[in-house]
């Protein structure tokens, strides 16, 4: 790896478990396709602030950027960002570059940075098919999905092969149940929290109170599962695991035809996060897949619209590089 300092941007991925940091060729001054190198994983819990995380990765690599582009899960503030499930850490770019003597350093919402990530992946390599269906090349594409919490983007087609990102806050919108079952969820969501988000439900800050309610809701004593113990469980059949699995798969899958109609997303969606990954079975399940399609005198609308799923863990880092 060469050691010039104008060669290399370090770019980061920033959620409310996770930190990632790798290193890409400078797209501006090279061209051509997105690569990242270093790939780098920590949890956050391991690092005091986010700067401490970025010097430590700093130090396994051999050369020196310089600029920098992080995507972080919390709103921007200027060149700012608190982590919305994180909140211990409070991340300034202007700060970050004056103290790593880096010329520059641009702070993204981290699905700014998957949302960009998808015109640098493609089928096989990056993406899978969920659903088949024809995109629409001229029209907007929806990328969402759960992980600790929920985020959104629209990507928008621009000329000469250039894109927009707009980013929204679409997980904080609100869970509407559609069943009996649901329904009584919703109403004992309501009494703890007085408002029950998409994200609440389905993203991996709402879990254990999604599995509280949802033991209560069966009548059947609590128990402390992680998300991996509830899909295993799920697959055994056990019925309070197998509808935590559902209701969030299909909160999910509501979500993202409720994106595509408010946006004319045509284009398709791609669905990202660990939960959505981790989700996927139930996500891809003809009941799940309902909730995105089946929308009354506008079903017609969603016929042939597609839905991928982002397999990259690298893909925020490879759409930070190429913001």
């Amino acid at each position: 790896m060469s050691n010039s300092v104008t060669e290399y941007v370090v770019v980061g991925d920033v959620g409310g478990t996770n930190v990632r940091f790798a290193i890409a060729k400078d797209p501006k001054r090279y061209g051509g396709s997105v690569e990242i190198e270093e790939f780098w994983k920590s949890p956050n819990v391991n690092h005091e602030t986010f700067s401490d995380a970025l010097a430590v990765f700093l130090k396994t690599i051999d050369v020196k950027p310089q600029r920098g582009v992080f995507a972080l899960a919390g709103p921007m503030k200027g060149n700012t960002v608190t982590l919305t499930n994180h909140s211990c850490w409070k991340v300034d770019g202007d700060q970050i570059a004056q103290q790593f003597d880096i010329a520059e350093v641009l702070l993204l919402n981290d699905f700014a940075a998957m949302a960009r990530s998808v015109p640098e992946l493609s089928l096989g390599s990056g993406l899978t098919n969920l659903a088949e269906g024809s995109a629409c090349k001229e029209s907007p594409i929806i990328v969402a999905g759960p992980g600790t919490g929920f985020g959104q983007a629209a990507l928008l087609p621009e000329a000469d092969n250039k894109w927009r990102v707009i980013r929204g806050e679409g997980g904080h919108q609100a869970f509407a149940p559609t069943t009996a079952l649901e329904a009584e969820v919703y109403k004992n969501l309501f009494k703890r929290l007085s408002y029950v988000s998409v994200e609440i439900v389905s993203a991996g800050v709402g879990f254990e109170t999604l599995l509280e309610v949802m033991f209560e809701v069966f009548g059947v004593s609590s128990q402390k599962l992680s998300p991996q113990q509830v899909h295993d469980l799920a697959k055994t059949g056990d019925k309070v695991c197998d509808a935590v699995c559902r209701i969030r798969a299909n909160a999910v899958m509501t979500a993202y035809g409720d994106a595509v109609l408010a946006f004319g997303a045509k284009g398709g969606v791609v669905a990202a996060g660990g939960v959505t990954t981790a989700l996927s079975d139930f996500i891809s399940s003809p009941e799940a897949l309902s909730r995105f399609y089946d929308r009354g005198p506008m079903s017609s609308y969603m016929v042939n619209v597609p839905i991928h799923l982002i397999t990259s863990a690298e893909a925020p880092l490879i759409g930070a590089a190429a913001f």
